[in-house]
């Protein structure tokens, strides 16, 4: 399912109703937004023999059959996609970035013959990870892709891609995706919840809206993780700074105090009142999200991190 990017569906739509599709795409923009979703949607819609009959959008690909089924739990033998989870055949527990024996494998398996006339589509997320002699290699077949050969490269950030990449792949931006949009969603899918704090928890970013939809078990846990930070967040900067002490050592609630901490400084965007009172409050949320990727990409100590972050935009009392 893809919620918005309509300007992003319609170039599919285009490009592969002409047979005009590029051989590599790099999908940027913010994570969960819907960029992996638009792959997936994308190759199916390539391998998928009933979907040009159906007349319908490539957001809309997907009609229950084998194939699409196969390429829905990554089971389809001429897709493969690859991560730092998902791997070919390095070893999972020890690979912090995308290893050149994995991009020697995706190498292997396309320079085989895919079954018929059928596509070849591998979809790498987060390309960035790639470490320096996994990018070289991979260059080398962004270089000589063979016919109906297709990439889907994803990351957060275009400008953390390796230039001679990004120079080789069609660029498409994803924004956060608009609250009337995600609204509308959430009140048809969840009918008496309360929709406008489910979207305000999401940031934008549809896969978060559309995973807490199909499963009560990850609303809860989103819920009870965001009255622990309304809880914080409402003493003040004292409150902050004990949740950071809290959750310094945990990745995942790190992350999580990261998204929610903008959350709050955004509805201070919204209800700030005259240009430069929004300009400064936009500043706070740069800041906070300068931080947040120094604490993902660098060896910054986390709690000073977020005692910093958290600095930005909370009241000294509650």
């Amino acid at each position: 399912m893809i919620l918005g990017h309509e300007r992003q569906m319609r170039y599919f739509d285009r490009v592969i109703t002409s047979g005009r599709i590029a051989h590599a795409y790099l999908l940027h923009g913010p994570d969960r937004v819907g960029k992996r979703a638009t792959a997936y949607a994308v190759a199916t819609a390539l391998v998928c023999p009933g979907f040009a009959g159906r007349g319908v959008s490539v957001a809309d690909a997907g009609d229950g059959c084998g194939i699409c089924r196969a390429v829905a739990s990554g089971a389809h033998p001429d897709i493969t996609v690859l991560d730092r989870e998902r791997t070919l055949v390095s070893d999972k527990e020890t690979r912090k970035a995308i290893p050149i024996e994995d991009i020697r494998e995706l190498k292997r398996r396309f320079s085989f013959a895919s079954v018929g006339d059928s596509w070849r589509i591998a979809i790498i997320d987060e390309v960035d990870t790639m470490s320096r002699d996994a990018q070289v290699a991979f260059l080398k077949i962004l270089e000589e892709p063979g016919p109906r050969t297709l990439f889907f490269l994803i990351a957060s950030s275009r400008d953390a891609v390796a230039p001679t990449i990004v120079s080789r792949a069609m660029s498409i931006l994803f924004s956060p995706v608009p609250d009337s949009i995600l609204a509308p969603y959430v009140r048809v899918s969840l009918p008496g919840e309360d929709a406008s704090a489910i979207v305000a928890s999401a940031m934008g970013r549809a896969g978060a809206v559309i995973s807490w939809v199909r499963d009560s078990r990850l609303l809860a846990e989103e819920r009870k993780t965001a009255a622990l930070f309304a809880h914080a967040f409402a003493r003040g900067l004292a409150g902050c700074l004990d949740l950071g002490a809290q959750i310094g050592d945990d990745d995942i609630m790190r992350r999580r105090a990261c998204d929610a901490w903008v959350v709050h400084l955004r509805r201070s965007v919204l209800e700030a009142s005259g240009v430069r009172a929004r300009r400064h409050a936009a500043a706070r949320i740069a800041r906070v999200l300068d931080l947040d990727a120094a604490m993902e990409e660098t060896n910054a100590n986390p709690r000073l991190a977020l005692d910093m972050m958290f600095a930005e935009g909370a009241p000294a009392h509650a």
